[in-house]
């Protein structure tokens, strides 16, 4: 069965400003969510975390991690040879 690709959440992205970023470029998954999840668990409820990422990979797992730690994802896209994902603690 073939992957699906993850939903777009991209228009979500326009109204939301991360007030974190976590910069995982270069590292491949699980690593850059353990990066993410020790970022997250030290920020405020609904504060805004921006993971970067540039392995393929993380673009499906990263934000199903999240989801399943009970964040909420904002928004998946592509940017310059990267991923930018927007996850609400």
């Amino acid at each position: 069965m073939p992957e699906r690709a993850p939903p777009n959440r991209s228009f979500r992205a326009h109204r939301v400003t991360a007030q974190f970023t976590v910069d995982a470029r270069g590292l491949k998954c699980p690593v850059n969510w353990a990066r993410a999840k020790t970022a997250l668990e030290a920020l405020p409820a609904r504060a805004c975390l921006e993971v970067l990422v540039d392995d393929p990979r993380s673009e499906r797992d990263l934000p199903a991690a999240a989801e399943a730690e009970g964040h909420v994802v904002l928004a998946v896209e592509r940017a310059g040879g990267h991923i930018r994902i927007l996850i609400e603690k």
